[in-house]
C-alpha cells in the first residue's frame, strides 16, 4: 500500500514559553498523524516534550529526539495512529522556556509500528544523513538551526517547507522539513545559508500491509442436513 499525504499545518511561537496549542484539520482516512517539533531554549536546552492530540497522548518516535547544547536546540517526531477526521487540537509542552515551531501532517497508507530513526548534530553550512527505508516506505526529516537561516534541499529531499523562523534574534529558531520515498538506504540533506549549530532528525515509516481481498482466500464449510 502506497503512503500518501493529507493535510499539513505549520505553527510557530516566539513568545518564549513552555507550551503551545494549535488547530489541525485532519483528513479522512488518515492512518498516521505525524507531529514535528523544533525548539530553541532561551537560557537552557529543552530536553523533554509531550504532545497530545485532542487530549490523547502522541508517542515519541524512538530515537528521534535530538538536542544540541551549543544552540539550546531540540527537534523530534511524535505520532498518533488512526486519528479522527476533522478539527483536532494539537497541544505541546516542554521543560525549559523556548521559542517553538511545529507542524502536523496526515499520512494515509502508513504503518504505525516498526518506525526507525536517525539523528545528527553539528555546526556547518550543510548536513546529510542516511537511513534505511523499507519497501514502499517514506522518510521524513526535520532540521532546526539557530539564528535566522534559510535552507535549500539536497540529496533528493522534497520540501514540505524550507524556512520557518521565529525571528527573535539571539534565541531565534529556524526550521525546515521534507521527505523522500523509496526503498533501501536513502540520504537526505540540506544546505544552510551560513554555518550554524543544528539538530537533524529522520524517521523511516513503513507502508501499511495490504488488506486481504474481500471474500478471497478463505475456507468455506458446507453442511448438508438429512433430506
Amino acid at each position: 500500500m502506497a503512503i500518501g499525504f493529507g493535510n499539513l499545518t505549520t505553527q510557530k511561537n516566539s513568545s518564549s514559553q513552555t507550551s503551545a496549542t494549535y488547530t489541525h484539520i485532519c483528513a479522512a482516512n488518515t492512518s498516521l498523524l505525524v507531529v514535528r517539533v523544533a525548539l530553541r531554549g532561551i537560557s537552557a536546552t529543552p530536553t523533554a516534550v509531550s504532545v497530545s492530540i485532542n487530549g490523547s497522548a502522541a508517542s515519541l518516535v524512538t530515537g528521534s529526539l535530538v538536542t544540541n547544547s551549543n544552540s539550546r536546540a531540540l527537534t523530534a517526531f511524535y505520532i498518533l495512529p488512526n486519528p479522527p477526521a476533522g478539527s483536532l487540537s494539537v497541544s505541546l509542552a516542554w521543560n525549559n522556556t523556548a521559542n517553538e515551531i511545529s507542524s502536523a501532517l496526515d499520512l494515509t497508507g502508513a504503518a504505525s509500528q516498526d518506525l526507525t530513526s536517525q539523528t545528527g548534530l553539528g555546526n556547518s553550512a550543510s548536513v546529510v544523513l542516511s537511513i534505511a527505508c523499507p519497501q514502499d516506505g517514506l522518510v521524513l526529516d526535520s532540521i532546526d538551526a539557530n539564528n535566522d537561516r534559510t535552507f535549500s534541499p539536497t540529496d533528493g529531499v522534497i520540501p514540505h517547507y524550507t524556512s520557518l523562523g521565529t525571528a527573535t534574534g539571539s534565541s531565534d529558531v529556524s526550521h525546515c522539513a521534507g521527505y523522500r520515498g523509496g526503498t533501501g538506504t536513502l540520504s537526505l540533506g540540506w544546505t544552510i545559508s551560513s554555518a550554524s549549530n543544528y539538530v537533524y532528525s529522520l524517521i523511516a515509516i513503513p507502508a501499511a500491509a495490504e488488506p486481504p481481498p474481500a471474500g478471497g482466500g478463505g475456507q468455506f464449510l458446507y453442511f448438508f442436513g438429512d433430506r
